[in-house]
């Protein structure tokens, strides 16, 4: 009878991937950007996915390089919004479609929403992102 080997004394470690430079981490995050676009258009468990992807490609950006520190900190506050959505989108049940909810009071007064008419330094993110993306992020 043959004896099952011996379990390693210390796990070996999972490799955690770097994350991408310069252009690529734009690309990424244009990539993520249209996803969250798309994702609008389907359920909430689609969107919660989405940006949530969009909001760590949006970490990942800082810092932006080349940009003024008015866009980063537009970045900081774009991350912050679109984590904000996620936690009230949690709220909801998956399957629901996400215009259905759309007109909720939840979205409607949350920072996410309040952000992109008052706050001038996410304007100034919203502005990168079109020059970068060739459109806006979906927050």
């Amino acid at each position: 009878m043959a004896s099952a080997p011996a379990a390693p004394s210390s796990p070996e470690p999972t490799p955690v991937p770097s994350a991408p430079a310069g252009a690529d981490r734009v690309e990424t995050f244009c990539a993520a950007n249209a996803a969250a676009s798309a994702a609008v258009q389907g359920t909430v468990a689609e969107d919660i996915v989405a940006r949530q992807a969009q909001a760590n490609a949006a970490r990942a950006l800082l810092p932006i390089e080349g940009a003024s520190p008015e866009v980063a900190a537009g970045a900081e506050t774009f991350v912050a919004a679109a984590e904000e959505t996620v936690s009230i989108l949690a709220d909801f049940p998956a399957d629901a479609l996400v215009a259905d909810i759309g007109t909720d009071p939840r979205i409607l007064q949350s920072q996410a929403v309040t952000a992109v008419a008052t706050d001038p330094d996410y304007q100034a993110f919203l502005l990168w992102t079109m020059d970068a993306c060739g459109s806006l992020p979906s927050e």
